[in-house]
């Protein structure tokens, strides 16, 4: 997250790993050489990074859903829209967080840019 907040990104997109039939990573993942993440485990990854960039930054996707579910290998959660966004939310509340919570702003009290989740 250094790197990128340095940058001075403007907005972000986040997207998991989605194994399509008839791609390359397709037969990579039928000899076990990858593995998409678990939801549970893409869930914490994300919120860890929310929490360290900057409450400005823009986030354009959470996740993403495969375009036609009928080439989805994996993850099944792929196939899902709002599912990884209502957990990264959730996730969020239960930690007491919040998008740029490292940067000091608090979105309790007003004023402060750090006033969503992200």
């Amino acid at each position: 997250t250094r790197l990128f907040t340095e940058s001075g990104a403007q907005g972000v997109k986040f997207h998991q790993l989605n194994v399509l039939k008839g791609t390359e990573m397709a037969k990579r993942y039928a000899r076990g050489e990858v593995s998409p993440l678990e939801l549970d485990n893409y869930v914490g990854l994300v919120a860890d990074f929310l929490e360290r960039i900057p409450p400005d930054v823009v986030v354009h996707r959470l996740s993403a859903r495969a375009d036609t579910h009928s080439s989805l290998i994996a993850p099944d959660w792929g196939k899902l829209h709002r599912k990884p966004m209502q957990k990264i939310e959730d996730e969020l509340h239960a930690r007491g967080s919040w998008q740029g919570k490292f940067f000091g702003q608090n979105p309790s009290v007003p004023g402060s840019t750090g006033d969503r989740l992200w």
